[in-house]
């Protein structure tokens, strides 16, 4: 175990490096990050020897060849051996591995498991990349019922951050938080069918909907989310931001979150993928904070969802979530759970993830 590049060529899924990192950190020689460069403030994870490199923009045919090349020169330049992609999928990922030399050991992560199954850009990929991690044991089993055949493939979790300053929040012992992580976009969560559920409910005002993520964005529904919440009468049960959150403020509402809710459900345009084939972060962030999930009792089907969460029907949620704020005894037993889970100890995510890569 000599010298390792961790490699994102996009701006994006830097939620998964850190956990890498740790398991990589005093198992290896040198560890090297290259990165977009709009990551390098979101991975300054002060580690000793952690080498960080930038690439250029990949905006035209010519910059992407630059890069490519530039990339080549540091892989041979620091003697790396090993070369894991945090995202294994696209044509800059494709286009990279053309320029990059054989004989090295190439792992990659799988975002979507779907990718695997039909895509075209995918096998050009396996060409040199013959190994797969999965962001969780339902994906992988995906990815076994679909007979995926010459490469192997097994999850890892990544759901470990860096340790960050929080803030003391304005929160008293009778409220009740439920976070919906990410984005605020439509497309990806159910937010205007779940204010239709609890309109006209007189829901105490002490249960709140935190919707942690921005939500005025390009694709953001920031603006018709929040005329429909007050609408609703619902204004003293959500907590909505306008801009991306700095860590410090994010790491504070989930150290104070009571539970997760992916807001996942049927008729969600990425409903089907999140069911099956591609986690969404909420999982990882509930696991990674011992925060028990609220989720549609549709996704029952995935294991880790039913072993440490409380599933719901739409009908029933009012029910259910006054419940729950009365008595939070299910809720306590959930972050015993989820904190005793041996899969999730650092250990036990080290361990399987670098026995994989030098299997």
């Amino acid at each position: 175990m000599n010298n390792v590049a961790l490699v994102e060529l996009n701006n994006s899924h830097s939620e998964c490096i850190y956990s890498q990192v740790l398991f990589l950190n005093g198992e290896v020689k040198n560890i090297h990050l290259i990165l977009h460069p709009g990551l390098e403030q979101l991975t300054d994870y002060k580690i000793k020897g952690l080498k960080r490199f930038f690439i250029s923009p990949l905006n035209s045919i010519s910059n992407r060849i630059r890069s490519y090349l530039q990339i080549r020169k540091y892989i041979l330049a620091n003697e790396i051996d090993t070369i894991i992609f945090n995202t294994t999928t696209g044509r800059f990922v494709r286009e990279l591995l053309f320029f990059l030399p054989k004989g090295k050991n190439y792992v990659g992560s799988i975002h979507d498991g779907r990718k695997l199954v039909n895509s075209s850009t995918q096998k050009a990929i396996s060409r040199k990349v013959k190994k797969y991690f999965t962001l969780n044991d339902y994906v992988t089993d995906y990815l076994v019922r679909n007979k995926i055949t010459n490469i192997k493939f097994q999850s890892y979790y990544p759901i470990f951050f860096p340790e960050i300053e929080t803030e003391k929040l304005d929160k008293n012992d009778s409220e009740f938080w439920i976070i919906i992580p990410g984005k605020v976009e439509q497309k990806r969560r159910n937010y205007f069918s779940l204010i239709e559920t609890l309109s006209g409910t007189n829901l105490p005002s002490q249960i709140k909907f935190i919707l942690l993520g921005p939500s005025k964005h390009f694709n953001g529904d920031g603006e018709v989310l929040t005329q429909a919440i007050n609408n609703a009468g619902l204004n003293n049960n959500f907590i909505i931001f306008d801009n991306f959150l700095s860590d410090k403020v994010y790491y504070s509402y989930l150290k104070n979150a009571d539970m997760i809710m992916p807001l996942v459900e049927p008729g969600n345009e990425f409903y089907e993928t999140y069911k099956y084939s591609q986690i969404t972060g909420a999982y990882n962030i509930a696991f990674g904070f011992k925060i028990p999930l609220l989720y549609h009792e549709d996704l029952s089907v995935i294991g880790d969802l039913k072993k440490f969460g409380i599933a719901y029907k739409k009908e029933s949620l009012v029910k259910l979530l006054q419940e729950l704020y009365e008595d939070r005894a299910n809720i306590k037993a959930l972050i015993e759970s989820i904190g005793s889970e041996h899969k999730f100890s650092e250990s036990y995510q080290r361990k399987s993830y670098l026995d994989f890569i030098y299997e």
